[in-house]
Parts: C-alpha cells; structure tokens; sequence
C-alpha cells in the first residue's frame, strides 16, 4: 500500500520487477563493499525507481521519520515541502522536546522551495518559522479545510487529525499549481 499511481495500488507484477532491479544492483555494489541501505532508504530508491521508469507527472514522497537524516532528502529540490501536527514520537532520534523535535523536521525544508505546515504549539511553529528564515523560503501554518470551498467533503479516514492533514495536502496541491502555472484543474478558492 506503499506505492500508488493516480490513487490505485501498484500491482505485484510492477512493484517486483522494480524491487529486483533496485535490489540486484544494490546487491553488486554490496558484494564491492558498500553497505545495502535500509529497509526506508531502499523504499525511498524504490519509490524513485518507479516514479521515474513510470514517468509520473507528479510525485508525493511522505518522509520515514522526517528531518535532516530522511531518506527522502535525497530530492535536492522539491516542489513543495509540508509538515504535518508534530508529537513526542522517536524522541531517541528527534528530540526530548518539541522545538529541538521541530529543529529536526525542518531538515526537509530546501533553499527555493516553499513549506507549509499544519497548525502546531507555538513553540514548534516558532522554530519552523526560524528554520524556514535561515533558508529564505516562505513559510504558511495551513489554513483549515473548512477555510476552502469544497462543500459537504467526506474523508476517506475518520478523526479531526486528518482532516488537519487534509488541509495540509490541500495546501501543497494549491502551491504545486501556482508554481507550475497551472490551474487548469483548480477550482478550490480559499477564504481569507
């Protein structure tokens, strides 16, 4: 469930024969001495594998744990970069509190690219905030899903969290759009 293209997962066929093109080349630079990657960062190659072979439009790539360390930083220039509600989890990895675990999540943010994130405590919005001005990119707390004209919209997942994290996507999709000059399927207009 990891994989899909245009909402529908990749079938066994197509997801084996990228995982053994991926795996078999990694295997020889294994036998020459270089470490395999780990269960994300293979994903993540997978992942890139497919989308590139697949000829994707566009990519959405959620990060493993976030941060400096994600695997997923390997793309120097994204679109777009979001970060959804942060919580106390991986704190070994993270951090023991939420600016030092914000601090880390905000290693996906790239010079020249915009990031957005849900609404968090003031303490972490204050350090994204920070994090975002060292690298000059813009940065926005999503607005509500409620604050776009969407109408009676029903979530494909229950609970007020993801109808943050819908808010969220809708942001990025909105920032995709603009930056690409395209709003040709864009009929969402967001209330101020």
């Amino acid at each position: 469930e990891r994989f899909r293209f245009n909402g529908v997962e990749v079938s066994e066929d197509l997801f084996a024969k990228y995982f053994w093109w991926c795996w078999n080349r990694l295997q020889v630079k294994a036998e020459a001495g270089v470490p395999m990657p780990g269960f994300f960062q293979f994903l993540t190659l997978l992942a890139l594998k497919m989308f590139t072979s697949e000829n994707v439009d566009v990519a959405i790539l959620e990060v493993g744990l976030g941060g400096r360390y994600d695997a997923t930083n390997i793309v120097i220039s994204p679109a777009v970069c979001g970060i959804t509600s942060l919580g106390f989890d991986h704190m070994e990895i993270l951090g023991n509190t939420l600016a030092e675990i914000a601090t880390e999540k905000a290693g996906i943010f790239k010079a020249g690219t915009p990031a957005f994130s849900a609404p968090q405590k003031p303490e972490a919005i204050d350090v994204l905030r920070k994090e975002a001005g060292k690298l000059a990119i813009s940065f926005e707390v999503s607005p509500s899903l409620d604050s776009y004209q969407i109408g009676n919209l029903q979530l494909g997942l229950e609970g007020d969290h993801q109808h943050i994290n819908a808010a969220l996507a809708v942001s990025l999709c909105a920032c995709w759009e603009k930056r690409h000059g395209s709003s040709e399927h864009w009929t969402m207009t967001h209330k101020r």
